[in-house]
Protein backbone atom coordinates (compact mmCIF):
# COMPACT_ATOMS: atom_id res chain seq x y z
CA UNK A 1 0.00 0.00 0.00
CA UNK A 2 2.79 2.39 0.91
CA UNK A 3 4.68 1.41 -2.25
CA UNK A 4 1.68 2.26 -4.45
CA UNK A 5 1.33 5.65 -2.72
CA UNK A 6 4.99 6.50 -3.22
CA UNK A 7 4.78 5.40 -6.89
CA UNK A 8 1.72 7.62 -7.40
CA UNK A 9 3.49 10.63 -5.88
CA UNK A 10 6.56 9.98 -8.03
CA UNK A 11 4.45 9.73 -11.19
CA UNK A 12 2.50 12.89 -10.43
CA UNK A 13 5.75 14.71 -9.74
CA UNK A 14 7.21 13.61 -13.09
CA UNK A 15 4.08 14.64 -14.92
CA UNK A 16 4.12 18.05 -13.29
CA UNK A 17 7.77 18.49 -14.16
CA UNK A 18 7.03 17.56 -17.79
CA UNK A 19 4.11 19.99 -18.02
CA UNK A 20 6.23 22.71 -16.47
CA UNK A 21 8.95 22.18 -19.07
CA UNK A 22 6.39 22.25 -21.90
CA UNK A 23 4.94 25.51 -20.55
CA UNK A 24 8.41 27.07 -20.33
CA UNK A 25 9.24 25.96 -23.86
CA UNK A 26 6.02 27.43 -25.25
CA UNK A 27 6.66 30.66 -23.39
CA UNK A 28 10.14 30.90 -24.89
CA UNK A 29 8.77 30.21 -28.34
CA UNK A 30 6.10 32.92 -28.15
CA UNK A 31 8.41 35.46 -26.51
CA UNK A 32 11.10 35.01 -29.19
CA UNK A 33 9.03 34.75 -32.35
CA UNK A 34 11.83 35.78 -34.70
CA UNK A 35 14.24 33.19 -33.33
CA UNK A 36 11.49 30.57 -33.45
CA UNK A 37 10.69 31.43 -37.05
CA UNK A 38 14.35 31.28 -38.09
CA UNK A 39 14.84 27.97 -36.29
CA UNK A 40 11.80 26.42 -37.96
CA UNK A 41 12.89 27.84 -41.32
CA UNK A 42 16.36 26.32 -40.91
CA UNK A 43 14.93 22.92 -39.99
CA UNK A 44 12.49 23.06 -42.93
CA UNK A 45 15.22 23.96 -45.41
CA UNK A 46 17.46 21.22 -44.03
CA UNK A 47 14.75 18.56 -44.34
CA UNK A 48 13.84 19.79 -47.83
CA UNK A 49 17.50 19.59 -48.95
CA UNK A 50 17.87 16.05 -47.60
CA UNK A 51 14.67 14.92 -49.33
CA UNK A 52 15.78 16.57 -52.59
CA UNK A 53 19.20 14.90 -52.52
CA UNK A 54 17.67 11.50 -51.76
CA UNK A 55 15.16 11.96 -54.58
CA UNK A 56 17.90 12.88 -57.08
CA UNK A 57 20.07 9.91 -56.11
CA UNK A 58 17.08 7.56 -56.21
CA UNK A 59 16.16 8.78 -59.70
CA UNK A 60 19.79 8.48 -60.86
CA UNK A 61 20.04 4.94 -59.49
CA UNK A 62 16.78 3.99 -61.22
CA UNK A 63 17.99 5.39 -64.56
CA UNK A 64 21.30 3.52 -64.29
CA UNK A 65 19.52 0.27 -63.44
CA UNK A 66 17.11 0.69 -66.35
CA UNK A 67 19.99 1.39 -68.76
CA UNK A 68 21.94 -1.62 -67.50
CA UNK A 69 18.90 -3.86 -67.90
CA UNK A 70 18.91 -3.15 -71.63
CA UNK A 71 22.27 -4.92 -71.80
CA UNK A 72 20.70 -8.10 -70.45
CA UNK A 73 21.29 -9.90 -67.17
CA UNK A 74 22.53 -13.13 -68.79
CA UNK A 75 24.59 -11.75 -71.67
CA UNK A 76 28.37 -12.06 -71.85
CA UNK A 77 30.19 -9.25 -73.68
CA UNK A 78 33.68 -9.85 -75.06
CA UNK A 79 35.62 -6.89 -76.43
CA UNK A 80 39.12 -5.51 -76.65
CA UNK A 81 38.25 -2.33 -74.77
CA UNK A 82 37.76 -2.60 -71.01
CA UNK A 83 34.64 -0.93 -69.58
CA UNK A 84 36.69 0.22 -66.58
CA UNK A 85 40.51 0.42 -66.17
CA UNK A 86 41.96 -3.04 -65.61
CA UNK A 87 44.81 -1.52 -63.60
CA UNK A 88 45.00 1.39 -61.20
CA UNK A 89 45.57 4.77 -62.75
CA UNK A 90 44.95 5.99 -66.29
CA UNK A 91 42.67 4.21 -68.75
CA UNK A 92 45.24 2.65 -71.08
CA UNK A 93 43.24 2.88 -74.31
CA UNK A 94 46.35 2.52 -76.51
CA UNK A 95 46.94 -0.99 -75.10
CA UNK A 96 43.32 -2.00 -75.55
CA UNK A 97 43.31 -0.68 -79.14
CA UNK A 98 46.24 -2.94 -80.02
CA UNK A 99 44.28 -6.06 -79.09
CA UNK A 100 42.93 -8.21 -81.97
CA UNK A 101 39.33 -7.89 -83.12
CA UNK A 102 36.93 -10.86 -83.17
CA UNK A 103 36.11 -12.15 -86.63
CA UNK A 104 33.46 -14.33 -88.28
CA UNK A 105 35.63 -17.45 -88.00
CA UNK A 106 35.80 -17.05 -84.23
CA UNK A 107 32.06 -16.38 -84.08
CA UNK A 108 31.35 -19.65 -85.86
CA UNK A 109 33.65 -21.48 -83.43
CA UNK A 110 31.73 -20.02 -80.50
CA UNK A 111 28.39 -21.02 -82.04
CA UNK A 112 29.69 -24.55 -82.67
CA UNK A 113 31.53 -25.25 -79.40
CA UNK A 114 29.69 -23.25 -76.72
CA UNK A 115 26.55 -25.34 -76.34
CA UNK A 116 25.25 -23.27 -73.41
CA UNK A 117 25.08 -20.08 -75.51
CA UNK A 118 21.64 -19.52 -77.01
CA UNK A 119 22.90 -16.86 -79.44
CA UNK A 120 26.18 -15.24 -80.45
CA UNK A 121 26.81 -12.14 -82.54
CA UNK A 122 29.48 -9.68 -83.60
CA UNK A 123 29.24 -5.91 -83.27
CA UNK A 124 31.67 -3.47 -84.87
CA UNK A 125 31.35 0.24 -84.16
CA UNK A 126 32.55 3.49 -85.71
CA UNK A 127 31.60 6.76 -84.05
CA UNK A 128 33.00 9.23 -86.60
CA UNK A 129 30.87 8.87 -89.72
CA UNK A 130 28.64 11.34 -91.54
CA UNK A 131 25.33 10.29 -93.09
CA UNK A 132 23.69 12.39 -95.77
CA UNK A 133 20.42 12.48 -97.68
CA UNK A 134 20.63 14.90 -100.57
CA UNK A 135 22.01 18.16 -99.18
CA UNK A 136 21.12 17.29 -95.57
CA UNK A 137 23.81 15.74 -93.39
CA UNK A 138 24.03 14.22 -89.90
CA UNK A 139 27.60 14.49 -88.60
CA UNK A 140 29.55 12.35 -86.13
CA UNK A 141 27.05 9.49 -86.14
CA UNK A 142 27.87 6.27 -84.29
CA UNK A 143 27.63 3.33 -86.70
CA UNK A 144 27.25 -0.32 -85.70
CA UNK A 145 27.77 -3.26 -88.04
CA UNK A 146 26.20 -6.39 -86.54
CA UNK A 147 25.54 -10.00 -87.40
CA UNK A 148 22.07 -11.53 -87.55
CA UNK A 149 21.43 -12.55 -83.93
CA UNK A 150 22.48 -9.22 -82.41
CA UNK A 151 18.83 -8.30 -81.79
CA UNK A 152 18.49 -11.45 -79.67
CA UNK A 153 21.25 -10.29 -77.35
CA UNK A 154 20.31 -6.62 -77.15
CA UNK A 155 16.72 -5.52 -77.81
CA UNK A 156 16.28 -3.51 -81.00
CA UNK A 157 13.05 -1.53 -80.73
CA UNK A 158 12.01 -0.56 -84.25
CA UNK A 159 9.38 2.14 -84.62
CA UNK A 160 9.15 2.00 -88.41
CA UNK A 161 10.29 -0.60 -90.92
CA UNK A 162 12.00 -3.89 -90.05
CA UNK A 163 15.16 -5.66 -88.94
CA UNK A 164 17.62 -7.43 -91.29
CA UNK A 165 16.66 -10.80 -92.73
CA UNK A 166 18.85 -13.89 -92.52
CA UNK A 167 19.33 -13.82 -96.30
CA UNK A 168 20.60 -10.24 -96.20
CA UNK A 169 23.10 -11.15 -93.51
CA UNK A 170 24.35 -14.38 -95.08
CA UNK A 171 24.87 -12.84 -98.52
CA UNK A 172 27.35 -10.35 -97.08
CA UNK A 173 26.21 -7.82 -99.67
CA UNK A 174 23.33 -6.21 -97.82
CA UNK A 175 23.16 -2.45 -98.19
CA UNK A 176 20.36 -2.10 -95.62
CA UNK A 177 20.66 0.35 -92.75
CA UNK A 178 18.56 1.03 -89.65
CA UNK A 179 18.62 4.64 -88.48
CA UNK A 180 18.27 6.01 -84.99
CA UNK A 181 15.26 8.23 -84.33
CA UNK A 182 17.29 11.44 -83.98
CA UNK A 183 19.37 10.76 -87.10
CA UNK A 184 16.24 10.03 -89.13
CA UNK A 185 14.69 13.31 -87.96
CA UNK A 186 17.84 15.25 -88.85
CA UNK A 187 17.93 13.79 -92.36
CA UNK A 188 14.24 13.57 -93.27
CA UNK A 189 12.38 15.81 -90.86
CA UNK A 190 8.94 14.89 -89.56
CA UNK A 191 7.05 14.64 -92.86
CA UNK A 192 9.23 12.40 -95.06
CA UNK A 193 9.07 8.64 -94.46
CA UNK A 194 12.71 7.40 -94.36
CA UNK A 195 11.86 3.81 -95.31
CA UNK A 196 13.17 2.79 -98.77
CA UNK A 197 15.14 6.03 -99.11
CA UNK A 198 18.83 5.90 -100.05
CA UNK A 199 21.40 7.58 -97.79
CA UNK A 200 25.13 8.10 -98.26
CA UNK A 201 27.62 6.84 -95.68
CA UNK A 202 31.11 7.74 -96.82
CA UNK A 203 31.36 6.60 -100.45
CA UNK A 204 28.63 3.93 -100.15
CA UNK A 205 24.87 4.11 -100.54
CA UNK A 206 22.54 2.36 -98.11
CA UNK A 207 18.84 1.59 -98.23
CA UNK A 208 16.92 2.61 -95.11
CA UNK A 209 14.94 -0.45 -93.94
CA UNK A 210 14.08 0.66 -90.40
CA UNK A 211 14.03 3.45 -87.82
CA UNK A 212 14.56 2.83 -84.12
CA UNK A 213 12.24 4.03 -81.39
CA UNK A 214 13.33 7.24 -79.69
CA UNK A 215 15.16 6.60 -76.43
CA UNK A 216 14.87 8.69 -73.28
CA UNK A 217 12.70 11.73 -72.62
CA UNK A 218 12.46 14.68 -75.05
Amino acid sequence: MEFAKIQSIFTNSDMGFLLQNIAMALKELFSNKLRTFLSLLGVTIGVFCIISVLTVFSSLQSNIQNNMQTLGSNVLYIGKFAWIPEEKGEYQWWKYKARPVCNLKELKLIEKNVSTASYAALNYSDEQQNISFGSTQAEGVGLFAVTYHFNKLQPIDIANGRYFTMGEMQSGRSNGIILGADVATQLFGERINPISKMVDVGDRKFLVIGVLKKQGKP
